[in-house]
């Protein structure tokens, strides 16, 4: 983990500027990245890999703009349950209390989704990045699945970036649904942009289809962060062992 630190800032205040032209390329020209590194240049550019790594490590120790407080477990299930032993029954009640938050009081249903998403932020990006790829190869067989990786990969760095970005520019608002309703909005046309310049040819049907499927691959990409909020909330609210 250390060496990627190394390259990246040997690369920062070198005279090549490599970090500052892949981040330019990869906030400003979606999908020239990917092009870039499938046409044999990549080591004019950040590694995908070492780039996402790098963003992963960043935002984790960046300072906190999520416009909202840590949830804290009630007092009461931070114990034991009784009668509450086996791993199924501990499972259910944390299951229950999930459902209890999600249809209770907005401003705790809010804090706990955040408080799910500070923690497994990581892990959330990582099976959406690898479900991504799967999912271009399967329609894209003739093609390398380490192509459609370095593609996924882009944009889960891209995805790191504008949420750290628009929390940090947004989070005077006041308003967590603005800023979730802004980073949807650039994420979205973000990925259907670089779909249409990466895997695109020209023609009103082949766009169209490419819009379609782009659709389709964002949904996937973002199917560990909607099941694994709520396997995480459970985990995060079910009582501890007696």
């Amino acid at each position: 983990m250390w060496s990627i630190f190394e390259d990246f800032f040997a690369s920062l205040f070198s005279y090549d500027h490599k970090v500052w032209r892949s981040l330019r390329i990869l906030l400003f020209k979606p999908g020239a990245l990917t092009k870039e590194a499938w046409s044999g240049k990549r080591v004019s550019y950040l590694d995908p890999l070492r780039m996402f790594l790098f963003f992963s490590v960043i935002i984790f120790f960046a300072p906190d703009t999520w416009n909202s407080e840590t949830y804290e477990v009630q007092q009461e299930w931070q114990v034991p349950v009784e009668g509450a032993e086996s791993l199924k029954e501990r499972i259910q009640i944390g299951y229950d209390r999930f459902k209890e938050v999600e249809n209770g009081d907005p401003d705790l249903r809010d804090q706990l989704r955040i408080t799910l998403a500070r923690k497994y932020l990581t892990l959330y990006m990582v099976l959406g990045i690898t479900l991504l790829g799967l999912f271009i190869r399967s329609i894209r067989w003739r093609t390398h699945l380490s192509q459609h990786l370095v593609f996924a990969l882009h944009y889960g760095s891209f995805v790191y970036v504008s949420n750290q970005v628009l929390r940090t520019v947004l989070w005077k608002l006041d308003s967590n649904f603005v800023g979730a309703i802004a980073n949807t909005l650039v994420q979205v046309g973000y990925l259907l942009i670089a779909w249409q310049v990466v895997y695109c040819k020209p023609g009103f049907w082949s766009r169209t289809r490419g819009i379609l499927i782009a659709l389709v691959a964002l949904l996937i990409f973002g199917i560990p962060s909607g099941v694994g909020s709520m396997v995480a909330g459970i985990h995060y609210l079910m009582p501890p062992a007696g």
